[in-house]
């Protein structure tokens, strides 16, 4: 790994060196692929200058009409702007670079814009329109005259396809797909530099596959898989998510040896620096409440604690900019409708001063009265709620739901898997739905489902009190539960 991040320091040293020195100067076509190989991954020491080193290849590529250095750079660019989430300005750069590339019978590049394409439809959700570009251009293929091409492009199609159907729950898709795109990678030459990078990606989604359904062995060998290739790259989402699940293998099955706490930390304390290090906010968010479970068996109550605010903190940043809109619509107060109480006076006469003072206290003793019983029963109410059932009629099934509240109220990962055993029919019900729908969607519905309140689901998540409230709206709108609606009755009928 020192060997690879030194190779990199050096290739980036003379990257910047190239873009200082020769801004103003010719780049030869050797420089300029010299260059591009530097960042055709994204790493600690690029992360942050693709967009300016990628604008320069590409004006320094049109000056020596170097079309296929134009081509690279726009490509490399748009899937830069795909990761960080800008939009606005990738469909220009992938129109060109296909424009360029059909005058150069480049059949490679052709496709490769179109993976881009699909992976940004993909990331807005219009999963009609991605299942539609990928059907059209992977016919594009079989034109690619160089064999290792031909079947490295299969590898980002097949991908493609994993995010398109990851993204609407279609596991049997996604494994599918999965398995014909490890089987390709596989088959590439050693040479080829982005061999391991799919294959750690594809091992890595088989990890979360296995770990989901509690295959050890499986999950084991698809680990091992990631170990065989994970010193052959210094992509940080590669590296972040490889030592966050060999943590999370040391922490769930290895238990028996002694040192596996400290061994798990490790790694996740690596993960933690690799998303710290790429920005990665979602990584960051996955990892914060492992470290925290982690010190809470160590017993390091100021470490636990340390990293549950991260978490509390990064998990209000994330929603904050989400939420601008909903908040408006859900908690804005509408001044304006709220006018002062109208007074009136009238004059008492000296036998009413009697009533008048008796009748005001008798009214506030019983309004103090009617709130304190009201207050109790509530009280009452969300402490049973709290540490309850939801009841069904039916003993075991009651005993059932008791136990999944439990590992809800715990944050357990094993809840969804168990919920589901106990209702099969849940998660298909709501996808006839709104089958867009994702795991944490789905994973929410289940917490409404058993009737958990927002108090509750705000501690067992660590989330704020608005977001999950701004959660629920959201799943209103997407279930189409209407206002008037209870959503709690509404989902206890799926």
């Amino acid at each position: 790994m020192m060997k690879i991040m030194m190779k990199n320091i050096y290739f980036l040293f003379f990257t910047l060196l190239n873009v200082a020195l020769f801004s103003q100067n010719q780049l030869t076509k050797k420089q300029i692929d010299s260059i591009q190989n530097t960042i055709f991954t994204t790493n600690s020491e690029n992360a942050s200058k693709i967009e300016t080193i990628t604008t320069d290849l590409y004006y320094q590529s049109k000056e020596i009409s170097y079309t296929k250095g134009q081509i690279n750079a726009l490509l490399r660019r748009a899937a830069h702007r795909v990761n960080i989430k800008e939009f606005d300005k990738v469909q220009q750069d992938l129109n060109e670079a296909i424009s360029l590339s059909v005058e150069e019978d480049d059949y490679y590049s052709m496709a490769r814009a179109k993976t881009i394409e699909a992976a940004m439809l993909n990331a807005l959700k219009l999963y009609s329109q991605t299942q539609k570009v990928l059907d059209e251009n992977i016919k594009l293929i079989p034109k690619i005259k160089d064999k290792n091409k031909r079947r490295l492009m299969e590898t980002f199609f097949y991908g493609r396809y994993i995010n398109l159907y990851g993204n609407q729950n279609m596991e049997d898709f996604v494994h599918y797909y999965a398995t014909k795109r490890l089987k390709s990678a596989l088959l590439l030459p050693n040479t080829e530099k982005e061999k391991p990078i799919v294959i750690l990606s594809t091992a890595r989604l088989f990890c979360i596959y296995y770990a989901t359904a509690k295959n050890f062995k499986k999950l084991e060998y698809y680990l091992n898989l990631q170990e065989k290739y994970i010193n052959q790259t210094d992509n940080l989402f590669d590296l972040t998510f490889y030592h966050k699940t060999k943590a999370e293998f040391i922490y769930n099955y290895q238990k028996n040896q002694k040192d596996y706490l400290d061994r798990a930390l490790e790694h996740y304390k690596l993960a933690e620096k690799y998303a710290g290090q790429s920005n990665n906010l979602m990584l960051k968010e996955a990892i914060y409440p492992n470290i925290a479970k982690i010190y809470e068996a160590k017993k390091n109550e100021e470490k636990q604690a340390q990293y549950l605010n991260k978490y509390t903190e990064l998990k209000d940043t994330v929603v904050k900019k989400e939420n601008k809109t909903i908040e408006k619509l859900v908690f804005q107060a509408d001044d304006d409708n709220i006018k002062p109480m109208q007074l009136t006076t009238r004059l008492v006469k000296p036998e009413e001063t009697k009533s008048a003072v008796l009748y005001p206290i008798l009214i506030i003793l019983s309004l103090i009265l009617f709130f304190l019983l009201f207050y109790y029963k509530r009280r009452k109410r969300a402490s049973n709620e709290f540490y309850g059932s939801v009841d069904s009629g039916d003993a075991s099934l009651d005993e059932k739901n008791k136990e999944l509240r439990q590992l809800a109220l715990e944050n357990n990962i094993a809840f969804l898997p168990s919920f589901l055993e106990v209702y099969p029919e849940f998660k298909e019900n709501i996808l006839r739905i709104y089958p867009a729908l994702n795991n944490s969607d789905i994973e929410f519905c289940a917490l409404l489902k058993l009737k958990l309140n927002s108090q509750q689901i705000s501690w067992s998540k660590k989330i704020s009190l608005r977001a999950v409230d701004s959660k629920k709206y959201r799943l209103r709108k997407k279930l189409g539960v209407l206002s008037n609606q209870n959503i709690y009755e509404w989902l206890s009928k799926k």
